[in-house]
């Protein structure tokens, strides 16, 4: 099977959450062809389901940097925010904040809106439950979810909805 080939058997699995195999099947076609960043992300995808964090973090930011090179900033952006993501979930705060921040930079350097605002300001919320201020966390989660609908991100809309409504149960208002 060519390297072309293998990876066309990769976007399928992954297609179908085949998450082992999509993994093992872009693995080799990464060590044949240069990927492009989709690929790569599609790579760092699989590798998150499997539990892999720094493969994740590896080919997300090759992702990152192919996106960079590409001249599509808002993609860049939005790779550097899961990579900080994660990390911060992982427990790596340094390097969490400094993918954060690297996102926040080139959003800024956008200088337009974009949906990679509105993930940005998940951070924000949760910056805002961490200090106890759940109301303000929630504004910040609403402002978020309006930017996920306003760009039509499902996504970031659905996210955000969830940590709106987690800051009102955690704020006591679970009725």
């Amino acid at each position: 099977m060519s390297a072309l080939d293998e990876l066309e058997r990769a976007r399928a699995l992954a297609r179908r959450g085949t998450w082992l195999d999509a993994h093992e099947a872009l693995a080799s076609a990464d060590r044949s062809l240069v990927l492009e960043a989709p690929d790569l992300e599609q790579l760092a995808s699989a590798a998150y389901m499997l539990g892999r964090l720094e493969e994740y973090v590896d080919a997300m930011a090759r992702a990152h940097h192919a996106h960079l090179d590409a001249g599509a900033r808002p993609r860049a952006a939005r790779c550097a925010f899961w990579i900080g993501m994660q990390l911060l979930l992982a427990g790596e705060t340094g390097r969490g904040t400094g993918w954060i921040g690297r996102a926040q930079r080139l959003v800024e350097a956008i200088g337009q809106e974009c949906v990679e605002q509105g993930y940005l300001r998940l951070p924000v919320a949760f910056r805002c439950e961490s200090a106890g201020d759940y109301a303000a966390a929630m504004v910040v989660a609403g402002e978020a979810a309006a930017i996920g609908r306003r760009f039509d991100d499902l996504d970031l809309a659905t996210i955000a909805m969830h940590v709106e409504g987690h800051m009102l149960v955690r704020s006591g208002r679970v009725v």
